[in-house]
């Protein structure tokens, strides 16, 4: 005697012999079982029942078989059904209460499991329908309708327009319509904190009495959790609200998840069936936010917990700890039960660019953990012991964690969800971005990442997530890494030379800024180094301009590369070399000297230009001389900015070749600045 979707998912057959009293008319049940549990369950200070009752295994199914039936009561005799609860957790808790039949001959599985069994039907919902509003004046109704239930609650109520919301109590309702519903939300909370109460005793079974439990119980226990919390779960979300249906799925889905995922691993459970059916109605419920959220906290734990076995005391952690909303629970599971459970617990999720695009986000982002767990293995200082590279090396390999992931992180960065998109763009930086001491990325992970940088870089969404993850990529190495530079530079050219990016940013702008600056750095020598090799066709795509941002300075940028420029036109080369990115990455620094607010920002980008200046100024007529006339600088970088200068100095006969009047604005500006040093007595 079980709830039928138990049945209908084929987890447990029904036993004809059982749920005898079903064929009786309700209010027989329930004077039947009224009785019988008041005489089990008598009032405080009342003797309870004579021991030898249960003499007999026959004599206590009887008596089950009438509790069961407490569990499937109407929603106003729920007083019974919570005194049923009562009984069978004295049972199962105090194993001295226990039926002496079940003691005597050894027949305490058989019992835990119809305990099991019958607890499912109080998870079958109960109220289908709330009372709706009294019909208008002279609308046809009838004083009588009855509410359909589950269980053939009947109340009186009124046919009109269809019930607001079960809160909403707006003028004109009779105090006989607002008292019915206001009992019917009492009973149905009622029923919900019952549930809870029964989910808290499979828990506490699993915790207290699984060391006891067969193989045989365990599954069945995982059977009756599983199918009540499918039967629930996979209902829409939000019904109430819609059409007046009580979702218990909303009510009660944080428990189900807990309970559930705590006594599948708390079971060691390893029959393969078994985790397929869990996967399989796992795909029903991913429409649900919580459900993505405990398999991230689950999915997270028992990697850490994989990490220590296989990695040493160092790395991971030393219990399973699943922490979901405030709550936590620790388990303390073999290792021979961990590394399967592992690995079904990450490809329990299906693609998450099949889910909603809230959902597809939370997956993304809870695989972006797993990844950084791993991507953690050899950071921790023992006090003691050496660091070595050797160490960091027994980190899995890039190639493992998209062998992993990377099915889903290149699926995600084509999928429409824009926060997923970008989740997934930040976790593949970071995995390219980390060294790699045994083998190279695969050729065809290095192409599909290029590939989608390639249009990443160009949205709003991503460009953010990519920069802020990027800030050593060109410093790893990667075969045709530098292919991208133009691609970083149309990005980069997004956020650098304007006041404020033109599109919604969820990281601190001068964050934001600081690492399009620090990417900036690794490539801007890189035109120099490929000179006359040709960009790809269509590279400055999506290149946006400055805009009002560089008023004054961008016609002497553009004389400073004009003999460059003309160069390459009377060569009558059509194709465009990389040296003509100088142009925009010097196009970028000085322009961002203008619209830069911060002050490490700015002594980043004085120590870049100097850098780019001392580099470039034998093939840059004018560059120095633009270079001083843009730095128009607050006082608290003025020391740095005069560093730059002195620098600057080393350069005279670049200065003198290019422009008489260089010499001269140099000078100024080592006074100007020495005069605010002094007056800010910073000299």
């Amino acid at each position: 005697m079980f709830l039928d979707w138990i049945a209908q998912l084929k987890l447990l057959q029904h036993d004809p012999q059982t749920n005898i009293l079903a064929i009786l008319p309700l209010a027989t049940r329930k004077t039947l079982i009224s009785e019988i549990t008041t005489y089990l369950h008598p009032p405080h200070g009342q003797p309870g029942p004579e021991p030898t009752l249960f003499s007999s295994p026959a004599h206590v199914k009887w008596f089950m078989e009438v509790l069961g039936q407490g569990f499937v009561l109407p929603l106003e005799d729920m007083h019974i059904t919570t005194d049923d609860i009562s009984i069978y957790s004295q049972w199962l808790f105090e194993p001295s209460h226990r039926p002496v039949a079940v003691r005597r001959e050894n027949l305490d599985q058989e019992f835990f499991q119809i305990i099991f069994h019958q607890f499912s039907l109080l998870f079958q919902p109960r109220l289908s329908r709330l009372p709706p509003l009294p019909g208008r004046p002279g609308s046809v109704h009838s004083n009588n309708t009855t509410i359909a239930t589950m269980n053939s609650l009947t109340l009186p109520t009124t046919l009109g327009i269809p019930p607001p919301a079960i809160s909403a109590a707006g003028p004109g309702i009779p105090p006989s319509a607002q008292q019915s519903r206001e009992a019917i939300m009492a009973l149905v909370i009622r029923h919900v904190e019952l549930c809870k109460k029964v989910l808290t005793v499979f828990t506490m079974a699993g915790r207290t009495l699984g060391s006891t439990f067969t193989r045989d119980t365990w599954v069945v226990l995982l059977k009756v959790v599983l199918g009540i919390t499918d039967h629930l779960l996979r209902e829409p979300m939000g019904d109430q609200g819609r059409n007046g249906l009580l979702n218990m799925g909303d009510e009660l889905c944080e428990h189900f998840l807990r309970v559930l995922f705590e006594l599948w691993l708390r079971s060691n459970i390893m029959d393969v069936e078994m985790w397929e059916t869990l996967k399989k109605c796992f795909a029903r419920w991913v429409h649900r936010p919580q459900v993505i959220q405990q398999w991230n906290a689950t999915a997270l734990a028992l990697t850490h917990r994989s990490i220590r076995f296989l990695y040493g005391p160092q790395e991971g952690i030393d219990m399973v700890n699943i922490s979901v909303n405030g709550f936590n629970i620790g388990l303390d599971l073999p290792h021979e039960f961990v590394y399967p459970s592992w690995h079904r617990m990450i490809y329990l999720i299906p693609n998450p660019s099949k889910m909603s695009p809230g959902n597809s986000t939370l997956a993304i982002m809870g695989i972006g953990r797993i990844i950084d767990a791993f991507h953690y293995i050899g950071q921790t200082q023992q006090p003691g012991v050496a660091a070595s590279s050797p160490k960091l090396a027994t980190a899995p390999d890039g190639n493992t964690l998209l062998h992993m992931f990377g099915g889903w992180l290149f699926e995600a960065c084509s999928s429409s969800s824009q926060d997923g998109r970008s989740e997934a763009f930040g976790i593949l930086c970071r995995i390219f971005c980390k060294p790699q001491y045994r083998k190279p990325f695969l050729r065809t992970y290095i192409e599909r990442f290029y590939a989608a940088l390639a249009i990443g870089l160009r949205s709003d969404a991503c460009l953010p997530t990519i920069l802020m993850n990027s800030t050593h990529l060109f410093a790893t190495d990667l075969d045709g890494v530098r292919m991208l530079v133009p691609d970083f530079v149309v990005g980069i050219k997004m956020v650098l030379p304007k006041l404020s990016p033109d599109f919604k940013c969820r990281v601190p702008i001068e964050d934001l800024r600081l690492a399009a600056i620090k990417v900036a750095s690794t490539i801007m020598c890189l035109p120099n180094h490929f000179e006359k090799v040709s960009l790809k066709h269509g590279w400055d795509r999506g290149m946006q301009g400055v805009g009002d941002a560089v008023a004054g300075g961008e016609e002497q940028l553009i004389k400073v590369l004009y003999a460059e420029e003309k160069t390459n036109d009377e060569a009558g080369n059509s194709k465009t070399p990389f040296t003509a990115l100088k142009y925009y990455i010097l196009e970028l620094l000085l322009t961002s000297l203008r619209t830069e607010n911060s002050s490490y920002n700015l002594r980043y980008l004085l120590h870049l230009l100097n850098v780019y200046v001392i580099e470039d100024v034998p093939f840059c007529p004018g560059l120095v001389g633009t270079v001083i006339l843009t730095m128009q600088l607050p006082t608290d970088v003025v020391l740095t900015a005069f560093d730059v200068l002195m620098d600057f100095v080393g350069l005279y006969d670049y200065v003198k070749r290019d422009s008489k009047n260089a010499a001269r604005e140099l000078v100024l500006s080592l006074c100007r600045y020495v005069d605010t040093l002094l007056s800010s007595g910073s000299l």
